[in-house]
């Protein structure tokens, strides 16, 4: 099935094919790279000379957002789709495999006559049919796992690694990003007369902090940290590698025709400078998912620094419309092409939400991990429990929303997986005339949070209140306390805090500590947040625990 879709895409999109000229297409990706390893930044310790010429020269996109860890970021830019979609959850515990059914760019692009080639950390599935090389890569210099060293195969590192080519294992000679960039120039020599597209994701600045001493010693000397000295060496070392990588497509003659976009996976991995941003990697505040993200290109209107936000979905369609190609028929993508924006044609763009969130769990509902994003809003959900409840006066006067009308006294409420696995009994859902459930399909808008009790006979943690009255449990006998008990464990605070930050501009000072002007708090409810995201995030809900609640579309349709 997926061959006929990408015969169609080569069909439809035949005029574009038989065109003399097609841009190649360079994509560079580095881990755990925080926003803040780049001079460009105004990182006053590490030297990345060009890089920061390509951020001077080309097009930056201030804003543009990936994932808090790298297998959701590297699924969404291959498919353009949000990672849910694919089956990627996280980076381990069997959530690192993307669903081999998926459509990937390099499918795409192999099917419109690109060579396409990997060189570098794939950490999409080790094995048949999830590999590289059966997803659309014809080449393929790879290592399995999230990092170099975490394969089970043998004892690895960074320093004449053990690679595979194709499926083949071998030992490579020399540094791993040198490896990766040295394969990567290879193949664009080789094939310099037919369009290709290079994916190039570097392992480095991920743990180990293996470099070279003469690279991490300097910084060292500068009075930072050794862990901090060991990513800036590694951080200069892929900076002299972009370097190699420019001189030879300018000995190519291919400079002009061709896209490189440099990006980063999430946010650094520990605490370091990150540009006044708040968070690192596996939070979805802004230090966490906010990448670098340089560009340059044939038709680029360059140098220019674009205030409008970009995502990791949005790779996918911007490199197909460069090339002038359609998603094959039946591919749903989440992005859209970003080339209105690098053209400066962008004064019409119009305004979307980009949803974020990532969890090691099976539950969504288990994740505090969830923002939504807009132009101007951004909401966030966090444990955290905001001073003032109301938003002050000049908040309200930029039509501040009150999405939270209940008891906001903190009471426990049953947790949420307790409700998406009630069993079902007489009547669809053990109750008179198939009652809903509470936390799933019910409208429990207006009710306080001590209308929803413990139950302990109906499998469940809870169950609604009606009239005073408990609505009928599942009858079956009384468990033992202590199985009741541990039913309970689970139990979390009912109403986690939100953060919708209003402005002119993103963001004011990305803090929590204290409300600033132009900032302001609102609280939502965690199931609904979570299941706007999933709605966002997958074409088939799960449950109807996972259906956004009105007050939720209705906010989200007005940002």
């Amino acid at each position: 099935m997926r061959r006929l879709l990408l015969a169609l895409l080569l069909i439809g999109s035949g005029c574009a094919t038989e065109q003399a000229v097609r841009p190649n297409f360079v994509l560079v990706l580095t881990d755990d790279q925080g926003y803040g390893d780049l001079a460009a930044h105004g990182n006053e310790h590490i030297r990345t000379p060009n890089l920061d010429r390509m951020a001077r020269e080309g097009v930056e996109f201030e804003r543009f957002y990936v994932e808090p860890v790298c297998a959701p970021t590297r699924s969404a830019l291959m498919t353009g789709r949000y990672h849910y979609r694919t089956g990627i959850i996280h980076t381990s515990r069997g959530g690192a495999k993307m669903h081999s059914d998926e459509t990937t760019l390099a499918e795409m692009l192999r099917a419109a006559g690109y060579r396409t080639g990997i060189f570098g950390k794939w950490h999409l599935g080790d094995n048949d049919p999830m590999r590289p090389i059966d997803q659309g890569f014809e080449e393929a210099v790879w290592h399995k796992s999230g990092g170099i060293d975490q394969s089970p195969d043998r004892p690895n590192s960074y320093f004449d690694p053990w690679l595979y080519r194709g499926a083949e294992r071998f030992q490579a000679k020399g540094y791993c990003t040198d490896v990766f960039f040295r394969e990567a120039l290879d193949f664009i020599g080789r094939h310099a007369d037919e369009p290709f597209f290079v994916y190039l994701p570097t392992n480095a600045p991920h743990d180990p902090l293996q470099v070279a001493d003469e690279l991490w010693k300097p910084y060292a000397e500068m009075g930072l940290d050794e862990k901090t000295a060991r990513v800036y060496g590694m951080v200069q070392n892929i900076d002299d590698n972009m370097g190699r990588l420019f001189e030879k497509l300018d000995a190519l003659g291919l400079r002009e025709n061709t896209v490189v976009v440099f990006l980063t996976d999430n946010g650094p991995q520990r605490a370091r400078y990150v540009a006044g941003l708040r968070g690192t990697k596996s939070d979805v505040y802004e230090g966490g998912i906010r990448s670098i993200s340089l560009w340059q290109g044939p038709d680029f209107a360059a140098p220019r620094k674009v205030e409008r936000f970009g995502a990791h979905v949005d790779v996918v369609p911007t490199f197909l419309e460069a090339a002038g190609l359609e998603p094959p028929a039946g591919v749903r993508l989440d992005g859209r092409s970003l080339l209105p924006l690098l053209r400066g044609e962008g004064a019409e763009w119009p305004e979307r939400t980009h949803f974020t969130q990532v969890h090691r769990g099976l539950d969504v509902h288990l994740a505090h991990n969830a923002a939504a994003i807009t132009d101007r809003y951004k909401l966030v959900l966090s444990p955290d429990t905001f001073a003032q409840e109301d938003p002050p006066p000049h908040l309200r006067r930029r039509q501040t929303h009150h999405l939270e009308h209940r008891d906001r006294r903190r009471r426990p409420l049953r947790d949420d997986r307790a409700a998406g696995r009630r069993r079902a009994g007489q009547g669809g859902q053990g109750r008179p005339g198939g009652q809903r459930r509470p936390g799933g399909n019910a409208d429990l808008r207006g009710r306080a949070h001590g209308d929803i009790r413990p139950a302990g006979r109906s499998g469940a943690a809870g169950s609604l209140v009606r009239g005073g009255r408990r609505a009928p449990a599942h009858p079956r006998p009384e468990q033992p306390s202590r199985r009741r008990d541990r039913a309970l464990v689970g139990w979390r605070w009912a109403t986690m805090s939100a953060r919708v930050y209003l402005g002119v501009r993103w963001f004011v000072r990305d803090g929590f500590n204290a409300l600033q002007p132009r900032q302001g708090c609102l609280r939502i409810d965690r199931r609904e947040i979570s299941a706007a995201h999933h709605c966002a995030t997958s074409g088939r809900p799960i449950s109807s625990a996972y259906r956004p609640t009105h007050r939720l579309r209705t906010f989200l349709s007005q940002l």
